[in-house]
């Protein structure tokens, strides 16, 4: 009978640990790495017209901004110049709006413009797929939107 109990214990043993050596093996396949993440889609009239492509490292130029807003659409025209080595952006409404200077990064497929100001700091993020532009903007954390352009030639 002590042999019987000593048999089945074992067994159970042996059981649980072949249980916990699979599972530390079948850990290490949960831990393959992930795929990257899809690219940034650019949009012309709301649809999608294919992913991003990546922005030279100095996009000077001139783009043409529709920008949706609460409760008007803001027609823009954003400049992109270089000075002294260093990127600048001015952005003019098409109304008699002072223009608004923006420092300007280039981040791969993302064109980050910002405004740094103590209040209601704001950042725009701009994709390309040849001349069409397509994005989003932040006005501090109270406002944001979506934003779609081209580049003029």
């Amino acid at each position: 009978m002590r042999s019987y109990s000593a048999i089945l214990i074992y067994s159970v043993v042996a059981i649980v640990a072949a249980r916990a050596a699979s599972a530390q093996g079948g850990s290490a396949v949960a831990s393959a790495p992930t795929p990257p993440a899809p690219a940034p889609i650019v949009f012309m009239d709301g649809k999608p017209i294919g992913a991003a492509e990546p922005w030279s490292a100095k996009p000077v130029g001139s783009y043409d901004l529709v920008i949706p807003m609460s409760d008007a659409m803001m027609i823009a025209n954003l400049t992109i110049s270089e000075v002294g080595g260093k990127l600048s952006a001015t952005l003019v409404q098409r109304e008699d709006h002072e223009p608004m200077m923006m420092d300007v990064a280039v981040n791969g497929t993302d064109l980050v413009l910002t405004v740094n100001r103590p209040r209601d700091p704001i950042t725009v993020h701009l994709r390309h797929r040849g001349l069409q532009l397509s994005g989003n903007w932040n006005l501090g954390t109270e406002q944001s939107g979506t934003l779609e352009g081209k580049a003029k030639l």
